[in-house]
């Protein structure tokens, strides 16, 4: 009994470094960007397309974004993406919403469509490309913010 109680308390132990590791690594990552381009996926705390103006604009190099997709109805959408194209950062936003609200009522989710009206769609991620400097001052501007380099 005691060999399992030992057992368990060294697992717990290397699982919380293994943790910190991690967060290290990601910040070594982004040292070694240096200039070059790379994508990024930002995960900002409740940005809907209500106030995702609030955090980019037209010269974001925006490739995309995640939606939260709600379980209740994600068997049948499926996870979803939607790449933005040349277009303003409204008009993409604009054609997410006509696409996410259609999905919706092709699925019998008539509620949840009418409410993307007052609530907006929750954003999981946003996808973009940028470089080190341009991801630092990101950071700085939206303190609780995180990032990843991959999805």
């Amino acid at each position: 009994m005691k060999k399992i109680v030992i057992l368990v308390i060294i697992l717990i132990v290397f699982l919380i470094f293994s943790k910190d590791q991690d967060n290290l690594v990601m910040v070594n990552k982004l040292d070694s960007i240096e200039d070059n381009m790379t994508v990024v996926y930002f995960y900002i705390p409740n940005l809907s397309t209500k106030n995702i103006i609030n955090y980019f604009d037209d010269n974001s190099n925006i490739i995309g974004l995640y939606p939260y997709v709600n379980p209740i109805y994600k068997k049948k959408t499926g996870d979803m993406f939607y790449g933005f194209n040349n277009q303003s950062l409204k008009k993409n936003i604009n054609n997410f919403i006509k696409i996410y609200k259609t999905k919706l009522i092709n699925n019998n989710f008539n509620s949840d469509a009418i409410m993307i009206e007052y609530n907006g769609i929750k954003i999981e991620a946003v996808k973009a490309y940028m470089n080190k400097k341009d991801i630092k001052s990101f950071l700085k501007k939206c303190k609780n913010c995180n990032y990843s380099l991959t999805k």
